[in-house]
């Protein structure tokens, strides 16, 4: 063996040795969170009798996260929404919920309250609040191939994934720098949002911003705010056409992962099959962003198909 092959063969050693020891460092990280930490006591850390508000509160991952706030963390609890019927309903179930917390509703429209004023009033409208915890959970995932996608969805899209997500979060930022204790702020993501993915091209593209945005606001200001960005992927909810099977997470379980992480993470997802997904388009990604893009629209495509069939049987009843 030359001297030149044993320098290549000491090299391949130990850069697989540094791969091996990165994931025995992350394999013992995820144990760690996963079984072994505990979440924050949100009064300790946040603040005794403050309140969580939420945007896109009356249904799916929103709804959960105002019950598990008032029953599990004992939080007071903001419910935002556009459907006054259902922000009355929501807030009927997280009071039965816990019936010693207090509650308020509050109707919002991202697609109606476009100008920066009224992103404003809305943080107005709750000053005499002690709000501690900000969710924007507000999203919207219209279905269309790209060369039929209309022009109104791709501004409503923009409009609650992008522009109202961002306007909040830079509100809620400043109000929280006057606080004495931490704050948090939560935008909630996609795995929709780690590759490119046809067939949901404009949602996967908000949602990617959603995720570079929220991990960059928050290692700016670390020094006050917990910034914490929740990527799940498919969730039993509207949004999903109540999809089912064994990487489907539930609102249950998203709220948890929520909690569990918040102060300690920058990102997380809501079940530990949905971790080795998105660590699966990492991989696929280094390999190939073709490959990536490939198999990520050949999967989303069955579900495509299977969203229309609900849509339409929507229409037909």
């Amino acid at each position: 063996m030359t001297d030149c092959d044993c320098c290549i063969t000491k090299a391949v050693f130990y850069i697989g040795l540094l791969f091996v020891l990165q994931c025995l460092i992350k394999f013992a990280y995820f144990i760690n969170r996963n079984f072994v930490r505990k979440g924050h006591d949100v009064h300790e850390r946040y603040g005794k009798d403050s309140w969580i508000a939420v945007t896109g509160a009356t249904s799916g991952i929103g709804k959960e996260l105002c019950l598990h706030a008032a029953k599990e963390k004992g939080l007071n609890v903001v419910i935002i929404g556009r459907n006054p019927e259902k922000l009355k309903a929501t807030e009927a179930e997280v009071k039965k919920a816990n019936p010693k917390i207090k509650t308020k509703t509050y109707r919002f429209d991202f697609n109606d309250s476009t100008s920066i004023d009224e992103y404003q009033k809305l943080s107005d409208d709750l000053k005499d609040l002690d709000i501690s915890i900000f969710v924007n959970n507000a999203g919207l995932m219209p279905l269309h191939y790209w060369k039929d996608f209309p022009l109104e969805a791709i501004k409503e899209i923009t409009e609650t994934n992008i522009h109202g997500l961002s306007l909040l979060t830079k509100i809620f930022t400043e109000r929280f720098y006057g606080r004495d204790k931490r704050s948090a702020i939560v935008n909630v993501a996609s795995t929709a949002g780690y590759a490119p993915i046809p067939l949901n091209c404009h949602y996967g593209g908000s949602k990617a911003y959603v995720r570079s945005f929220t991990k960059a606001v928050g290692h700016e200001v670390s020094d006050k705010i917990d910034v914490l960005c929740f990527s799940p992927g498919y969730v039993d909810t509207a949004l999903s056409r109540n999809a089912k099977g064994y990487n489907v997470a539930s609102p249950e379980q998203c709220s948890h992962a929520i909690f569990r992480d918040l102060g300690y993470e920058r990102e997380t997802q809501p079940n530990i099959v949905q971790e080795n997904e998105t660590f699966s388009f990492a991989i696929m990604l280094f390999i190939s962003e073709w490959m990536t893009m490939s198999v990520a629209g050949f999967l989303f495509k069955q579900d495509f198909v299977r969203f229309e069939k609900i849509d339409a049987e929507k229409k037909n009843d």
